[in-house]
């Protein structure tokens, strides 16, 4: 039987024990394979049943190998989750760039707010993922105390975040609009990884 995962997940709760038979990664599909308690059958049967999941068109993400290759852990689908790229307005392609014409007073501020917001909403990004230079501190603290300068790239939250923040302290702006490429359709949570995919499939007997 091959059903949608995210349909599968939101119908059956998950029971343990499980872990991992195998897993690979080739052409842009992961696959995943399974054995433990049979939550996903109307009928439940012995500990050992398999179920396999097939994740297509991977564009971008991480994967824990480490986590991947242990296979230690009994209740290896306790964070197992699919959610719509759309639902998600850090995903969002629609894009914002702040571009600064002064010196910006107290950037930290400006950083710890972006970073307040990725860890609230779960993101799959960094500070350097939105705020120029971000990916080294010194740099985007070197960049923000010149006098001309892009500050930040992002969709709609990452737009009102350092905005206010720039109104907050009087700091001259200007916001243009663009789109960048979508992500895939869906949003893959599962121990410690997390990637972007187009279709996600369980499969089982």
């Amino acid at each position: 039987m091959v059903i949608d995962a995210m349909d599968l997940l939101r119908d059956r709760e998950i029971a343990h024990p499980s872990q991992i038979v195998s897993s690979t990664l080739a052409d842009g599909e992961f696959r995943l394979s399974l054995a433990g308690y049979p939550w996903w059958r109307d009928r439940t049967g012995d500990d050992d049943s398999r179920i396999g999941f097939r994740f297509s068109g991977v564009t971008s993400g991480s994967l824990d190998v480490k986590t991947l290759l242990a296979n230690w852990d009994d209740e290896w689908l306790e964070q197992f989750e699919i959610e719509l790229t759309s639902t998600l307005d850090w995903a969002n392609p629609d894009q914002f760039g702040i571009y600064c014409s002064a010196p910006l007073p107290n950037p930290i501020a400006v950083y710890t707010a972006v970073e307040n917001y990725i860890f609230a909403s779960r993101a799959l990004r960094t500070p350097g993922d939105y705020l120029n230079g971000a990916g080294r501190l010194s740099t985007f603290l070197e960049i923000a105390s010149s006098c001309g300068y892009l500050l930040a790239t992002g969709p709609e939250p990452i737009r009102s975040i350092v905005v206010a923040e720039l109104k907050s302290q009087s700091v001259r702006h200007t916001v243009h609009e663009a789109k960048r490429h979508a992500e895939g359709r869906l949003l893959v949570r599962l121990q410690g990884s997390a990637f972007f995919c187009g279709t996600a499939l369980a499969e089982f007997d």
